[in-house]
């Protein structure tokens, strides 16, 4: 008796994933402008449509439903705010400064994503568009900030800070250095300083922090040279 030969079906093809419908959604009523999905009946009480968007959880006590509802306007620490929520620089609340929309105001357009908005007198509460600086970015924002304390500190914005003695002067006294700014006699009286503090000490222990600079040296040459390729 002979074994019956059953064939075995080879090189199936994969399982075909079945496509689930993806349900409808529309932006949050609480306009945050988050998707929020579409309701499926009609709720005279709540305000409710079929095929309208609803509530995403926990932002129906948001905006004029929450219980902490002023009007629109609110303060975050120095800064006044008022509700936008559809505002591109709005946060999560829905709130936005609003020194931003007064300058926004007067520019009649919005503001590029960079600009700063700077106050005159330096008080974050004082919005009127007179004490309202528009800024290209942060940057020119601080050197704004800087020339102002330089200004109240000698009567000159121009001039710089000695990182030693702490005293302005222009820039042929006050010379850079580094990071900052000093004058070159302060320098010299600094180096002098520190080297008669070296002196001071013995032959090995210069011997090892002149060793130690020069592992340093060459550490950092042999960074360099891998980033470049040498």
């Amino acid at each position: 008796m002979t074994d019956s030969f059953i064939p075995v079906a080879t090189n199936l093809p994969e399982s075909v994933s079945v496509p689930t419908t993806t349900r409808l959604t529309g932006p949050c009523r609480c306009g945050c402008g988050q998707p929020a999905p579409l309701s499926n009946d009609t709720d005279s009480t709540s305000g409710r449509a079929r095929g309208c968007p609803v509530y995403l959880r926990g932002h129906w006590r948001r905006g004029k439903r929450a219980y902490t509802w002023k009007g629109g306007r609110t303060n975050q620490g120095p800064y006044r705010l008022i509700h936008m929520p559809r505002h591109p620089r709005a946060d999560q609340s829905g709130y936005v400064k609003e020194h931003i929309y007064i300058a926004e105001q007067a520019l009649r357009k919005l503001l590029p994503p960079d600009a700063v908005v700077h106050h005159v007198d330096e008080n974050p509460s004082h919005n009127h568009p007179r004490n309202l600086v528009i800024c290209q970015d942060a940057a020119y924002h601080a050197l704004l900030h800087l020339r102002l304390r330089r200004y109240r500190a000698c009567g000159h914005p121009d001039w710089n800070q000695c990182r030693y003695c702490r005293q302005y002067g222009p820039l042929t006294e006050v010379i850079r250095d580094g990071n900052g700014y000093t004058h070159l006699s302060c320098r010299r009286a600094q180096y002098a300083h520190k080297l008669k503090g070296f002196q001071k000490l013995s032959k090995t222990e210069r011997s090892a922090i002149a060793r130690r600079g020069a592992e340093a040296f060459w550490r950092l040459r042999r960074g360099q040279g891998q980033e470049t390729g040498i």
